[in-house]
């Protein structure tokens, strides 16, 4: 496997429009290249960001967002949503601590976006909405070509730490294959400080049209599912059915543990209404025990998507989370891991397949609670 430094260790970009393709590699000879950009207009203009384009996908990966991916294309299908806020949004226009600790929301635009690191739930003292990994910078960068898996890898660092604040270090990778649209996200989380630190992480996948519509569906093997609000319980028998946008839909958020096989793996599928177009998202609980599907089924001006979330937890502060035991205890130095598959399916046949070896992950009736997850008194 060979390494290139992306970021030096002044912590600089190398120059925009810096590329690097299979002439320069020939022991990865598909087409495909990788470039880096500055942004330069609006509230993206300093972001850096990395494209890359292989035969089957291309992609943007955010370096100023916490290695996150704005949005993806596989042929003209773009796997994605649009949001009220155009993005990327550069992190100094967003206030995290700010309008009650939901200045998150100003910058959340990205297809998939980490949630975390010390927290990554609802706002509470300290822990702002969805907590600030997806609004740091990358401190290092490398990409790594890997001739015998035929994969480029894209792998950095980004610090979570502050003094007298927890100290935690990401180290991510995403890996894309070139012979077929599938990416590989393999996290390590460290704990830097000299004290035992629990960490919490969500991965916020989120997808609008044209695989978002009226009649698109989501199967997972569920083990339990709950309502995360009393209001929500009149909908949750239609979790599985997306609707047409609705200016007067209010959103709805489910909360949900998973079946999975002997190892721990399990997937969930999101499809279209024809069945001929999906995407997969494969998984192991022992690592991320927890999954939340968020419907956000409104017009499309105000940001018309449904949200699968893989995580360690619920999104309840953390305050909560904490009595509930659903966070991550990391003792000095070691490091907690984790690692998804996504997969984009074209076709009925593809589809199908994903379907079929999903549903034999349901190896009981699920348990489906009408009344909202209950929560510890106090």
């Amino acid at each position: 496997m060979i390494s290139v430094p992306v970021v030096n260790s002044n912590f600089n970009l190398c120059a925009s429009g810096c590329r690097w393709d299979q002439e320069q590699f020939p022991g990865l000879p598909s087409r495909w290249n990788v470039t880096a950009h500055r942004l330069t207009s609006g509230l993206s203009a300093g972001v850096d960001v990395l494209d890359v384009q292989t035969e089957t996908i291309k992609l943007r990966i955010l370096v100023t967002r916490g290695l996150g991916i704005q949005d993806l294309w596989v042929g003209g299908k773009r796997v994605g949503w649009d949001s009220p806020q155009l993005g990327p949004v550069h992190p100094q226009w967003v206030e995290l601590d700010g309008e009650g600790g939901t200045g998150w929301l100003r910058g959340f635009s990205e297809w998939f976006v980490r949630c975390g690191i010390d927290s990554n739930g609802a706002p509470e003292a300290n822990h702002p909405l969805h907590g600030r990994i997806a609004n740091l910078p990358a401190e290092s960068l490398f990409l790594d070509f890997d001739e015998s898996k035929q994969r480029i890898g894209i792998r950095g660092c980004v610090r979570e730490a502050g003094l007298y604040k927890p100290a935690f270090l990401l180290e991510a990778k995403i890996e894309v294959d070139l012979s077929r649209p599938e990416l590989q996200v393999k996290d390590k989380v460290y704990n830097l400080s000299s004290k035992v630190a629990d960490m919490q992480m969500l991965y916020h996948i989120n997808f609008g049209k044209p695989l978002l519509q009226k009649g698109s569906l989501v199967t997972a093997p569920l083990r339990e599912l709950w309502p995360r609000d009393p209001q929500e319980k009149e909908s949750i028998l239609q979790w599985q059915q997306q609707t047409a946008p609705d200016s007067n839909y209010i959103h709805q958020v489910y909360l949900a543990f998973l079946q999975a096989d002997a190892k721990g793996n399990t997937q969930v599928l999101l499809e279209n209404p024809t069945r001929d177009f999906g995407f997969g998202i494969q998984f192991n609980i022992k690592q991320l025990p927890c999954f939340c599907i968020w419907k956000n089924l409104a017009s499309e001006g105000d940001g018309y998507v449904i949200g699968l979330e893989p995580s360690t937890n619920f999104p309840f502060p953390k305050s909560v989370a904490r009595k509930l035991k659903q966070t991550v205890e990391l003792e000095p130095g070691k490091a907690w891991s984790s690692e998804l598959t996504l997969r984009f399916l074209e076709g009925s046949k593809e589809v199908g397949e994903f379907r079929r070896a999903t549903a034999i992950l349901q190896k009981k009736p699920p348990k489906i609670h009408l009344e909202a997850f209950p929560l510890p008194e106090g």
